[in-house]
């Protein structure tokens, strides 16, 4: 990035571009206040600002330096787009910086800025036009030396990048590298890596372009490694190796290798920092011989990460404030209270909320407790710390969940609520929550129900189960409910001025005793726009007969299934000509997760990682005459939204499936990550469309020959 595009993005930043015509005698002349208060303007900027600030020529760049700035969270990667730089400051977790690299548009319209929020949470992107390796290398090394912060992650995606690497680490060792496959082609190359990289504590390197008789008997100097491909990998460097976890994938280990590496575990000659051990081979094993002359017992160990930190942190004062010291991301906290138990503390990144349980459970006998059990269903590792569940666990429980925000320095995200004395506790301890649900009876009095609503704060949505109101059937509220969503099973207690009074954003009530003159009130206000004006959807179940006329009346409506959909919309508009398509593509799109079901009715699921609580579907099916084909549907459950559009299935619904996916793969550049196959002329369509993919289901009778098994075994 020149010093001119710095210039230009340093001042659209500030919506100052006009500032060039000005004559020089009215622009501000920053450089020229006294240091003092130069310091302090620049330490009050951005990350971006601070970066184009310190671009703009080598004095700034070593004024900037003198300023005392946060230290960041760097990462390097790469998208099937261009390489990323993007950072984090640990102190404010919910904000995140990319600087993307890109060739999609003119290169006059770079650089420039785009931002979105998902809840509390916000992304900052800046775009640049991507002229090669070398401006990205300068740009990280001048962020690491402005911020005086290390690269924390690399993902290599060009052999260039080792060399480059290996500089940096000398002087700063990275905590983690990722080194995409095909990099690496020579037994050189691989040994530099390992001698250059030893201050990486988490190695993962993918497929590697060497001869397939390649042997690699020296242990591998990191303390995580996890191999794709690792037919290279040998029995010694494993056994002669200090790495505490390892992971292989593809390894050609025997039967008498395990049994060998397992049998070095357990007597503990070998392999005494290992914690814990995936290997995956292409061989077929023998359980009997992987487990010859091991005393083993099928246990549920594991070290527990979180878990295991939590249980050190209880053992003392001194061992709390140790714990403290660490530095740890944020992570996601739930706390499920159902009515009569159990009691689950759910942990683990916002991307993976449910990770580590620590569970308050009654399902053994009293002395089995407390125990670990782990599991790695499709590739997650689910961990679950259980203890006995007895009269006192929800004191227990509380007393644990305040022990583990401060540990590890993370808040409350969502509560379920089965108790009053839940309600009383979580007002006092963190007033502030993004997800609340309430369940059966535990809201008893009117006192209960106000406290909730004028003390606890819920930023995102609250929901009241079946009978969560334990009043009066004539009690009614009039106050609104201060949450951007808001659902509610039997809903009598709700009135029209509590609706109308309040700023929701959606509205879901069941049960409700609603007539049809307050519903028509309800669609009249928000038509007009002078009440409910943050409205986007309402659904209301009610427990009375509606009149559709006094329902409308008034109303200047039309029979239709507008949505906006975000994804199905963006897909209609795609499909209406070549030229919407390529439009389509040019926008950043975060990548979709995207999911097939081929049985009746065939279906594609689409889901987005910074948006969970949001899921769309689009199911062709042939339940309605064709003349109502596309329509759409929507629906809430608790915080998940659930949108629908429906395809008419005209007999080729398989076909129109397949065409589909590959559109939508297409314009959000998102790959498919599951698919479920019916038939067995799926087979052939997924290996040619995408030989590659994580989850797999197939029907019964689906594979009728060897032939179709061997080839669909091949494209994992």
């Amino acid at each position: 990035m020149s010093v001119h595009e710095a210039e230009m993005a340093f001042l659209q930043l500030f919506e100052q571009l006009e500032i060039q015509s000005k004559s020089s005698k009215r622009r501000f002349p920053l450089l020229k206040l006294p240091r003092v208060v130069l310091l302090e303007c620049i330490e009050n900027l951005d990350i971006f600002e601070i970066i184009f600030f310190s671009l703009l020529s080598k004095r700034v760049k070593s004024i900037a330096k003198s300023v005392c700035l946060n230290l960041l969270d760097i990462h390097m990667s790469s998208t099937e787009k261009g390489p990323q730089i993007w950072f984090k400051l640990p102190n404010t977790p919910g904000l995140d910086w990319t600087i993307d690299y890109s060739t999609e548009i003119e290169v006059a319209a770079y650089p420039f800025f785009q931002s979105f929020f998902d809840g509390p949470h916000a992304n900052h992107f800046l775009f640049i036009y991507d002229n090669g390796i070398e401006d990205l290398k300068q740009m990280v090394d001048h962020i690491c030396e402005v911020f005086r912060s290390p690269i924390s992650g690399i993902y290599i995606f060009d052999e260039s990048h080792i060399e480059w690497i290996e500089r940096i680490i000398k002087f700063q060792p990275t905590d983690r590298v990722w080194i995409n496959k095909d990099i690496i082609k020579s037994v050189e190359t691989l040994d530099r890596v390992f001698k250059n990289l030893k201050g990486t504590k988490y190695f993962r390197l993918e497929s590697i372009s060497i001869d397939e008789n390649f042997q690699y008997k020296e242990p591998i100097p990191f303390r995580s490694i996890t191999i794709d491909n690792s037919h290279w990998v040998t029995l010694s460097s494993i056994l002669n190796g200090t790495n505490s976890i390892i992971r292989l994938y593809e390894s050609k280990f025997t039967s008498k290798d395990i049994n060998t590496i397992l049998k070095e575990w357990q007597t503990g000659s070998k392999l005494r920092n290992l914690e814990f051990l995936l290997i995956q081979t292409t061989t077929s094993l023998d359980a009997a011989e992987v487990f010859e002359e091991l005393n083993w017992t099928d246990g549920d160990e594991i070290d527990g990460r979180p878990t295991t930190v939590i249980l050190f942190s209880l053992l003392s004062k001194r061992s709390k404030s140790i714990s403290k010291h660490i530095h740890r991301n944020p992570l996601h906290i739930r706390l499920m209270y159902c009515s009569g138990g159990p009691i689950n503390i759910c942990l683990g990144p916002y991307t993976d909320p449910e990770r580590w349980i620590i569970a308050y459970s009654n399902n053994k006998s009293p002395w089995e407790y407390p125990y670990f059990r782990s599991t790695l269903p499709d590739s997650k590792d689910n961990n679950f710390f259980a203890l006995r569940y007895n009269r006192r666990s929800i004191e227990d429980s509380k007393r644990m969940t305040e022990h583990i925000c401060e540990v590890l320095r993370s808040p409350i995200r969502d509560i379920q609520i089965a108790h009053q004395s839940i309600i009383e506790w979580i007002i006092k301890f963190q007033p502030t929550v993004r997800n609340v649900w309430i369940w059966n009876n535990a809201i008893t009095s009117v006192g209960t129900l106000d406290r909730i609503l004028k003390h606890l704060k819920v930023t995102d949505c609250v929901g009241f189960d079946s009978d969560s109101v334990a009043i009066k059937k004539k009690f009614q509220i009039t106050e609104p409910l201060p949450s951007r969503s808001i659902s509610i099973r039997n809903s009598y207690w709700l009135t029209v001025p509590a609706i109308l009074n309040g700023n929701n954003s959606v509205i879901q009530l069941f049960d409700s005793k609603f007539t049809s003159k307050d519903v028509n009130t309800l669609l009249k206000e928000w038509l007009i726009g002078s009440k409910l004006r943050n409205l986007e959807y309402l659904s209301i179940h009610t427990t009375t007969l509606l009149d559709s006329d006094e329902v409308l009346k008034d109303l200047n409506w039309t029979d239709g299934d507008e949505n906006d959909g975000r994804p199905n919309t963006v897909i209609l508009f795609s499909l209406l000509s070549k030229r919407a398509k390529s439009i389509a593509k040019l926008v950043h799109w975060t990548p979709l997760d995207i999911c097939l079901k081929t049985e009746s009715p065939p279906e594609i699921q689409l889901k987005c990682s910074i948006n969970p609580c949001r899921e769309w579907y689009i199911e062709f099916n042939k339940e309605k005459e064709s003349s109502e084909y596309p329509y759409f549907n929507s629906y809430m459950t608790g915080s998940r939204e659930v949108n629908f559009l429906f395809l008419k299935d005209n007999g080729n619904a398989m076909e129109d499936l397949k065409q589909m996916t590959d559109h939508i793969g297409e314009v959000f550049r998102s790959p498919i990550s599951g698919i479920d196959i019916s038939e067995e002329s799926l087979i052939e369509w997924i290996i040619k469309f995408q030989p590659t993919i994580r989850k797999v289901w197939i029907w019964n009778n689906v594979i009728t020959s060897v032939g179709s098994y061997f080839k669909k075994s091949q494209s994992y």
